[in-house]
């Protein structure tokens, strides 16, 4: 299938194929050929043409901004249109390798550039106007990744214990009801939606590339920001080693973005809507049967180890980020 796929497009063979890491939602396969090397990706999680143009849509008003940064260009196929179907109907893009390797969660020397890559693509997506389709206008704070599962009902059926059971539900209420507030109160803007390191790649210490607007949307702005802490936070939490990490990105981040004391405040309620949708997500997907074990599993305790640490530290958190905010605007 895949060499007929790729011969939709306007490359040389004889081409080679293997599987890549990364993601849960899509089939991404590095492709080699004489011509220069490419990544097609597969979309498993939509066959939304019309969300999937919106993505290219927003990829493509980044391109003509001076970033710092490389922003993937999907290659037109023969017929002109960067989407293939697959014999299956999957759409698919096949895109030029950007030069870079996958960033590291856990490393505190990348932290303080991918802050400041951060910083600089929540400014230049202050600017993108591409208009999402209807059937993508949601946001995170609507927690509903699958429209016709109730978020309760997947916290209910979650293969953990019935104690971790009762504190996602508690998680997912507890951010249900500050929602409508929040949405009312912070500033909305398109977001990239999912900063984490598996969509970086880098360059020595330098960020050579954000990828996947897989999920870019209308939402909150600081949203980037929080989900950014959460996923280089994570495996730190309750170390005390992880007030150095999240001060290197900060100061990265604020040396390039400002944003308001209220949004700053709402950090760890956007953390937590964060992780609560990334539960919802992948644990919803193992109850379709369309993900292992083992993600169910991630989600869970991902969501519920970040729940702690804020119980313990969120008042702290909004302290020392306020502080590092205005320190970096001082620099």
């Amino acid at each position: 299938m895949n060499d007929s796929l790729l011969a939709a497009w306007p490359i040389t063979a004889p081409w080679s194929i293997r599987p890549q890491s990364g993601g849960i939602n899509n089939d991404t396969r590095f492709v080699e050929t004489p011509s220069g090397n490419f990544i097609l990706r597969i979309y498993g999680a939509t066959r939304d043409l019309a969300k999937i143009r919106y993505e290219l849509a927003v990829m493509a008003e980044l391109r003509r901004q001076p970033l710092s940064f490389a922003v993937a260009e999907p290659l037109p196929s023969r017929s002109g249109d960067p989407i293939v179907l697959t014999d299956t109907g999957a759409p698919a893009i096949l895109m030029p390798v950007i030069a870079g390797i996958q960033a590291e969660r856990g490393s505190l020397e990348q932290a303080f550039p991918i802050g400041v890559a951060l910083g600089e693509l929540t400014r230049a997506m202050g600017n993108v106007r591409a208009e999402a389709p209807p059937s993508w206008r949601g946001t995170y704070g609507d927690l509903a990744p699958f429209p016709d599962i109730d978020p309760l009902s997947v916290a209910a059926q979650a293969p953990i214990s019935p104690e971790e059971q009762d504190r996602l539900k508690k998680l997912i209420r507890w951010v249900q009801e500050r929602v409508p507030a929040m949405y009312a109160a912070l500033p909305r803007q398109i977001i990239h939606g999912d900063f984490v390191p598996y969509n970086l790649l880098m360059q020595g210490n330098r960020v050579s590339a954000v990828l996947d607007f897989e999920i870019a949307m209308h939402d909150l702005r600081a949203l980037d920001l929080a989900m950014a802490l959460a996923a280089w936070g994570s495996g730190r939490w309750h170390t005390g080693d992880e007030w150095t990490m999240l001060e290197a990105f900060c100061r990265g981040y604020f040396s390039r973005m400002t944003l308001t004391q209220a949004e700053i405040e709402a950090l760890p309620f956007l953390m937590r809507l964060r992780r609560s949708v990334n539960f919802l997500h992948m644990c919803g997907r193992y109850l379709r049967g369309a993900a292992p074990l083992e993600i169910a599993l991630h989600g869970s305790s991902g969501a519920l180890e970040l729940d702690g640490w804020l119980e313990l530290h969120g008042p702290e958190l909004v302290t020392r980020v306020s502080a590092w905010a205005r320190n970096a605007v001082a620099e």
